[in-house]
């Protein structure tokens, strides 16, 4: 009995000794499948029937590597603004009794914005101008007689002292006439209406604003590395969500002597026309300095494929063959990229299909080549 029960303790230890192998080994070829997966792979592909070798290759799509003339363009935002908006107010006390502009509407440079009632002033004015020709008879007279030596020369000046009195009070009672009405001081657009006509107005209370909105001006900051390309002409290029895919050119019209000490940047001013008044003051505007142009290689965007910092392009030859080549990625834009270093011009890329490609694995295009892109193309 005791020789049976050795036995048994035997296999039982045989059996775990062949299970631990088993599970090493299995430990092994996870741990090899992890860091080589290149090399299980083909490992796998190589376990593989006849017929799986003789699939035909995968479907792509090829692009050309171009060499494009592109902008250095520097983003930034701004805001619209007038060149000149004020608000309409009156100086004196008194009642509306006329409106000459419509609201929205433009306005001409002197043209009568508001009127309040200007009978007593009137009456001042005709008053003052009655005393003046008295005055100016009154001297007449004191002259004649002086001449004759009839008067003496002291009345002549006190006569010709009032005069002067009275053109002053002319030019008084003119001046407090002309308070009674607002004049446009400059050509622009009215904003709304702000009182009736017959209402009460106080020195100071608002009328209406107006503002100029053709040209308009944008202001907005560029970064101070821009400093050294920045000048008088650069071009500047707007663009707005209310019309999207339309570019407004503006011209650099102000550049700060200083940077800005809180964002050090540089405060910057461009004015655009505006004739079709389609653009407003208060409109956020996306704004793009082009500093210069270059030359640059470029490829479809969708070909660059990123590993974290690595990127790289795959690249068929004559015989179809795609090879995976890093490349050096410049600046992207409107679905494509520029390939700094690691590409020559005229190279065919793979676009489209690079999921089910490897390195060294022949290829067939799916359709005709995309044609190149023309030169100069890219903005």
């Amino acid at each position: 009995m005791s020789e049976r029960r050795c036995a048994c303790r035997g296999v039982s230890g045989r059996a775990r000794t062949v299970l631990l192998v088993v599970v090493a080994a299995a430990a092994a070829v996870g741990l090899a499948a992890f860091a080589w997966p290149d090399v299980w792979r083909d490992w796998l592909a190589g376990g593989q029937d006849k017929g799986a070798e003789e699939r035909p290759p995968p479907r792509v799509e090829l692009a050309t590597a171009v060499t494009r003339n592109i902008a250095e363009q520097v983003p930034a935002t701004g805001t619209l603004e007038s060149p000149e908006s004020i608000t309409v107010t009156v100086e004196v006390n008194g009642r509306v009794v006329d409106l000459g502009f419509s609201e929205g509407q433009a306005v001409a440079r002197g043209q009568m914005l508001v009127e309040l009632d200007r009978a007593s002033e009137r009456a001042r004015l005709a008053e003052a101008r009655a005393q003046h020709t008295e005055a100016e008879l009154a001297l007449a007279r004191q002259t004649t007689l002086a001449e004759r030596e009839l008067a003496a020369d002291a009345r002549v000046d006190s006569a010709r002292a009032a005069l002067a009195t009275a053109a002053a009070a002319v030019e008084v009672a003119r001046e407090a006439l002309g308070e009674r009405r607002v004049i446009a001081p400059f050509a622009g657009v009215a904003g709304a209406r702000l009182v009736s006509r017959g209402a009460f107005v106080t020195p100071g209370q608002a009328i209406t604003t107006l503002s100029i909105t053709s040209p308009l001006d944008v202001a907005f900051d560029a970064p101070a590395a821009t400093l050294p390309h920045i000048d008088d002409t650069v071009q500047v290029e707007l663009a707005s969500t209310a019309y999207p895919g339309e570019r407004f050119e503006a011209e650099l019209s102000f550049i700060a002597p200083a940077l800005d000490r809180a964002t050090r940047t540089l405060p910057l001013e461009a004015t655009l026309d505006n004739r079709d008044g389609r653009l407003k003051p208060g409109m956020l505007m996306e704004v793009t300095l082009i500093l210069g142009r270059r030359d640059a290689l470029t490829v479809p965007e969708a070909a660059l494929v990123t590993r974290g910092p690595a990127a790289y392009v795959y690249v068929v030859d004559e015989d179809l063959i795609g090879h995976r080549r890093s490349v050096t990625p410049g600046i992207r834009r409107d679905g494509w990229v520029e390939i700094v270093d690691g590409l020559g011009a005229g190279a065919r890329v793979v676009e489209a299909g690079l999921q089910r490609l490897r390195d060294g694995q022949k290829v067939r295009p799916a359709t005709a080549q995309r044609a190149p892109a023309p030169a100069g193309e890219g903005g």
